[in-house]
């Protein structure tokens, strides 16, 4: 243990040859004498410069800053092997990621925090209209039944992405949108679908209509009837005159027209052959562009 004789002490029967201290250990601001200072009174060197803060310091534990005289309490809640919830969270989509805030306070390495699978499915947008039917996904169960359409399809499997609507004209015509296909009857007249969003056919040569058990009406003293016709905002731009087999479907040419942005509509007809209508029908699958 350092000692310590304060100036005029013991009436000089002690001198700093017995002194263990130094200047180096008495608290600034005070003097004494000390090891080495010739009997003299020298000043105290150690300074206390910390600069710690009650909330940086764990809950229970003692602590120094700059005053030797002043013992502080830290507040810092130690939290040890946390498990539990954050104390807010939310989606950085610009950085392809989601964030937690913690509880303030000390952690080890077995501290754990959770986000729920409710959190997890909000914030990346994961919804049962998302997720293929019957597979399970963070705790729900898809529902999704259609398919995905590539950026020339219009129309695919139920996918109506331009939003075609279905209209007839004439007796017992039919047109009418099921699960995942059309199904149109032009009966005596004609069954039509026109598209609710502009369709941009710029570049394109060829409306392709795919499906299934599609026939068409012919009619072979008139050759040039056409059973199907194609509308950009009311101008044709393009026709078929069914031909060989078109049970799977059929192409329309439209790369000679002028008008290549607009409604569509796609009119499928009925064709009198020797006065008795012959009537279109089948189902549609695909409209797409190429």
């Amino acid at each position: 243990m350092a000692r310590f004789y304060p100036t005029g002490a013991m009436g000089g029967k002690a001198g700093s040859d017995e002194c263990t201290g130094t200047a180096a250990e008495l608290m600034k601001g005070y003097t004494a004498i000390l090891r080495g200072s010739g009997d003299e009174p020298a000043e105290g060197q150690l300074e206390l410069t910390g600069n710690a803060q009650a909330a940086h310091v764990l809950n229970g534990e003692t602590f120094y800053t700059s005053d030797p005289k002043k013992r502080q309490s830290g507040t810092m809640q130690n939290r040890g092997g946390y498990w539990g919830w954050g104390n807010s969270k939310g989606n950085d989509g610009g950085n392809q990621r989601m964030w937690i805030r913690l509880p303030g306070g000390y952690y080890n390495e077995n501290a754990e925090v959770y986000l729920s699978w409710e959190d997890i499915r909000n914030m990346a947008g994961i919804t049962p209209e998302k997720v293929k039917k019957n597979e399970w996904i963070l705790g729900i169960q898809g529902n999704f039944e259609g398919w995905v359409p590539a950026p020339q399809d219009l129309y695919y499997n139920g996918v109506n992405s331009v939003g075609f609507t279905p209209s007839v004209s004439g007796a017992n015509a039919r047109c009418e949108f099921q699960a995942q296909q059309i199904y149109f009857n032009s009966g005596t007249g004609s069954s039509s679908i026109t598209s609710s969003a502009e369709v941009d056919i710029t570049g394109c040569s060829y409306l392709v209509i795919s499906g299934h058990d599609i026939s068409l009406a012919k009619n072979d003293s008139v050759l040039n009837s056409y059973a199907v016709d194609v509308k950009i905002n009311g101008t044709q731009i393009g026709t078929y005159l069914p031909s060989g087999d078109h049970a799977g479907g059929f192409r329309v040419n439209i790369s000679s027209q002028a008008a290549r942005r607009g409604v569509m509509q796609i009119n499928i007809y009925s064709i009198k052959n020797n006065s008795i209508a012959a009537s279109s029908k089948g189902y549609i699958t695909k409209i797409s562009l190429e």
